[in-house]
């Protein structure tokens, strides 16, 4: 996975992944722990599709099963 050194940034907004902060201009925006691994892990692999089943995997799903829990978090943490 490609180190994230300086800000990423999705107007408005700026990802500072080392300090696990994103702000909006110069406000810092409050994210929770797992959506922030989400937009993490999304911003280190920006040149790429990623597979659901793979994101699935980071929230303690398997690739061959879907388990509730993980899918609901996914879910809660994309449509967030």
């Amino acid at each position: 996975m490609p180190d994230l050194s300086g800000l990423v940034g999705f107007p408005p907004f700026e990802l500072d992944a080392e300090h696990k902060m994103v702000y909006r201009g110069c406000d810092p925006v409050e994210i929770h722990a797992t959506p922030m691994r989400l937009l993490i892990y999304l911003a280190q692999s920006r040149n790429r599709i990623v597979p659901r089943s793979e994101l699935s995997r980071m929230f303690g799903g398997t690739q061959s099963s879907a388990r509730p829990s993980s899918q609901a978090r996914l879910t809660s943490c994309v449509v967030l």
